[in-house]
């Protein structure tokens, strides 16, 4: 229907004008580098412990592979929810916090035979931090910094993927994303003497706006250990094949090269002081405008495995590694080192073509381990976490396979040793899931009446 369609397309739009304004985790490592690098996956996915490298489903959409995207059978789409609780906690104090916003929105479907595609917008990095510290210099005069951050950057990304039949056993996908990174981040910085007032503080205000296009490539092989050994070309008998518990093993593969990021960024420094309830600006001392620079993103790779029926249970593992020793950063003597990423994860199905809803509903459970790209005071700011998730079905059986995917996962970042922050969390991701399969294909077809 051409009013269903316009529904559709509104409800795209409207859900990537939301996410351009949300809000973002607080964290005060995220002053660092450009800023908490976002979790690229979806909700399913994140259920599974990041399961990406390898993971392909005919429903759920894989951006961080694009090699999936050849999977899709149906034309689908999806838009994701995030809630996080954060606890922060030092060797003497403990702070909450917490944040619910749009994550991400997302479209993929069938091209041809053997080929998808896939767009959508997702977050990249994001930065939100105040922080506070008191010095004394050599001559008894106590100083007060206060360290401010905030914004967040985002991908557009377009993919493509297509798959060669090798025989009915054994299946070869590429893929390509070519995503515009974009955003803004602001930092800030307040310079304040203790005297009472009766001296000037000083402050320095800075905005970098990110501006470019980055190139990811996968690939996936898919092989079936209880196919038939011949290519089947009726369509009754392929059907059949289809619906069999077959066990099939899948190993992929992405990355992307090192980015050079065409960046602007804009700073003010100058002298205050308050008035009353009013900040008065004494004189600037310095200002730039658009300075042009070249800011160099980090390569990456990933691998990983599954193995599954696809039907009844899937169970996988992913590596990730990321070279940030190669970025380089606006002030010099980032903190950065090189990271890796261990996570997995299995899904069960108790029954897919059950009657009820507990039993057609898919139960996840997984965990990861981060080694972290910070090093700070000698420690690396180490992250881990388990994972749990339901993909809950919306449709009665044979009504199409929307569902409803929540994710949880509660863990922890960082040590309150040298000094340093502990960052207890829970997160929970909500992905909602349409598909072609419950009838949305009239999203795309023409009314026969008017």
């Amino acid at each position: 229907m051409q009013a269903c369609a316009i529904k559709f397309w509104a409800l795209m739009l409207l859900a990537i004008v939301s996410i351009s304004a949300q809000a973002q985790e607080v964290s005060p490592y995220s002053r660092y580098g450009i800023g908490d690098i976002s979790s690229p996956d979806f909700a399913a996915s994140r259920s599974l412990g990041g399961l990406s490298a390898a993971y392909r489903d005919k429903y759920n959409i894989n951006a961080v592979n694009p090699a999936s995207y050849s999977f899709i059978r149906y034309a689908t789409f999806e838009i994701g929810l995030n809630s996080t609780t954060k606890w922060l906690q030092t060797t003497n104090s403990k702070y909450q916090t917490g944040d619910a916003f749009l994550d991400y929105v997302a479209m993929a479907f069938p091209l041809g035979k053997n080929q998808g595609i896939s767009f959508g917008l997702v977050p990249f990095s994001s930065m939100r931090y105040d922080l506070q510290s008191s010095t004394t210099d050599s001559l008894g005069n106590d100083y007060t910094r206060l360290y401010s951050g905030k914004g967040r950057t985002y991908d557009f990304y377009l993919g493509y993927s297509k798959a060669t039949i090798i025989n009915f056993r054994n299946v070869l996908s590429f893929g390509t994303n070519v995503a515009y990174r974009f955003g803004q981040l602001r930092y800030g910085e307040v310079l304040t003497l203790s005297d009472g007032g009766n001296s000037l503080s000083a402050r320095r205000n800075s905005t970098l706006r990110v501006s470019d296009v980055v190139v990811t490539v996968g690939a996936q092989y898919r092989t079936c250990f209880s196919c038939p050994d011949t290519l089947l070309t009726d369509p009754i008998q392929i059907e059949a094949e289809q619906n069999k518990k077959h066990l099939y093993l899948t190993v992929g593969a992405y990355g992307g090269s090192p980015s050079n990021i065409s960046s602007n960024i804009s700073s003010t420094f100058d002298r205050f002081y308050i008035s009353g309830s009013s900040v008065v600006t004494v004189d600037t001392v310095s200002s730039t405008d658009d300075t042009k620079l070249k800011l160099r993103l980090p390569a990456q790779f990933g691998l990983g495995a599954t193995l599954g029926d696809d039907i009844r249970w899937t169970v996988g593992l992913d590596l990730k590694y990321t070279f940030w020793n190669g970025f380089n950063s606006l002030s010099g003597g980032e903190p950065l080192q090189n990271s890796f990423r261990f996570g997995g994860g299995i899904e069960l199905c108790p029954n897919i073509s059950g009657k009820g809803f507990v039993r057609r509903t898919r139960y996840r459970l997984g965990g990861y381990y981060d080694s972290g790209h910070l090093s700070i005071s000698n420690k690396s700011i180490v992250e881990y976490g388990m994972t749990f998730g339901l993909g809950i079905p919306l449709k009665p059986k044979g009504k199409g396979e929307e569902r409803l995917n929540i994710g949880f996962a509660a863990g922890s970042r960082g040590t309150t040793s040298n000094g340093l922050l502990q960052e207890t969390f829970v997160k929970v991701s909500i992905g909602i899931l349409l598909n072609a399969s419950a009838g949305y294909d009239n999203w795309f077809k023409k009314s026969k009446y008017q």
